[in-house]
């Protein structure tokens, strides 16, 4: 999953509740964060792109990935950060490509 955040505090904040969230689904999941003041920014991209173990993986960004992003295998997109803009929910949907996914977590 690719998630969206405002800013890094937000970002801080936000990974921070991952064992809360997703600890029911996944112990250990992946996480991964991109954000331009971040000089391993590139590598933590690739990194999670690359990332083909069974755990769920979930890069938090900020202000990236907005646009003309595909990544094989994202199974769905979260948007945290708040926007007014349509255009953004829009652009968010264009990280996800059509297609079958390997492994679908469930809530259920």
């Amino acid at each position: 999953y690719i998630v969206f955040c405002s800013d890094y505090d937000h970002l801080t904040e936000m990974t921070e509740k991952v064992p809360e969230w997703f600890g029911g689904i996944d112990e250990t999941p992946h996480i991964y964060t991109a954000y331009s003041e971040d000089p391993e920014t590139s590598r933590a991209f690739t990194a999670f792109k690359a990332d083909e173990s069974e755990h769920l993986k979930l890069l938090f960004c900020i202000d990236m990935l907005n646009e003309g992003v595909h990544v094989e295998g994202v199974s769905g997109v979260i948007l945290l950060r708040p926007t007014v803009s349509p255009i953004i929910y829009k652009q968010g949907g264009h990280c996800l490509r059509a297609g079958r996914s390997r492994r679908r977590f469930s809530t259920s």
